[in-house]
């Protein structure tokens, strides 16, 4: 359809030499692709609608939910000392994964878990309430 409006308006500027065989050329292979994806585009328009639609709604019920309530404060634990004395913990029968472990992290100070894949830095992170 593009096409129809490109090529005539192209001789008529190439009879009168107002541009060269080689844009003209251009301009039609231009029209041909930027038309076909125009055409898909407008084609697929409705579905765009459609789908925006339900966006639109999502959008519309997340912004209409209640906000949050903001904490004025944080609360502190005081004494909030975690200790672990001779802890073992076991999956299942065959597969043990902490044996006897005793270790205590103080309030305020900073703790790694390190060790190799497997030994257990996971579970005990877990078995912390």
């Amino acid at each position: 359809m593009p096409l129809l409006i490109v090529i005539p308006m192209g001789v008529w500027l190439y009879s009168m030499e107002e541009i060269s065989l080689s844009l003209f050329v251009l301009f039609i292979m231009l029209t041909i692709g930027i038309g076909n994806t125009l055409i898909k585009a407008f084609r697929s328009n409705g579905q765009m609608s459609f789908r925006l639609a339900g966006v639109t709604r999502k959008i519309t019920a997340m912004l209409d939910e209640a906000e949050l309530v903001q904490l004025l404060y944080t609360l502190q634990p005081q004494g909030a000392t975690i200790a672990f004395q001779q802890v073992s913990f076991a999956y299942n029968e065959e597969r043990e994964v902490l044996k006897n472990i005793t270790f205590e992290v103080k309030e305020g100070t900073l703790t790694a878990l390190v060790g190799e894949s497997g030994a257990g830095k996971t579970t005990i992170a877990r078995l912390v309430p």
